[in-house]
């Protein structure tokens, strides 16, 4: 191997290892122990949604939602119970499914919030859930 070659290989190495290193020190095991317990958790184990952590900071923890003020609750339901795709909005099983979601969305931020270091959650539409299902954002 010539002499530019060493240097160009030991180079890369060099950032190959800083980034390694700085990735590694920025992983957030509170963020993954949360995700653990709200995988782990029997109530929303069973729902089709599975609410993550995606941030602490500051005391706000950023937690994925399939719905937000710019995307309602409705396709993300549909995602989740392709039964409803043709639902009505104002449909007994469409009521039925958003309380449903609200009720697990609200027990999944309180297991959350009971962490000493989240004081408040910020939801978060999950925008690669949602692609993965064939929903495409602006």
């Amino acid at each position: 191997m010539d002499r530019f070659t060493r240097r160009y290989l030991t180079g890369l190495a060099l950032l190959a290892t800083i980034g390694a290193i700085w990735w590694v020190s920025n992983i957030d095991g509170r963020v993954s122990a949360l995700n653990r317990q709200l995988a782990d958790d029997q109530y929303l184990r069973d729902y089709p949604y599975q609410f993550r952590v995606l941030a602490i900071e500051n005391g706000v923890a950023r937690m994925s939602s399939p719905r937000s003020a710019s995307m309602s609750a409705i396709q993300g339901l549909r995602i989740m119970y392709p039964e409803l795709r043709n639902e009505s909005a104002v449909s007994d099983r469409m009521m039925t499914a958003q309380e449903d979601l609200a009720r697990h969305q609200s027990y999944a931020g309180k297991l959350v919030t009971e962490h000493p270091d989240v004081e408040r959650i910020r939801w978060v539409l999950d925008e690669r859930w949602l692609e993965e299902n064939g929903v495409l954002l602006q």
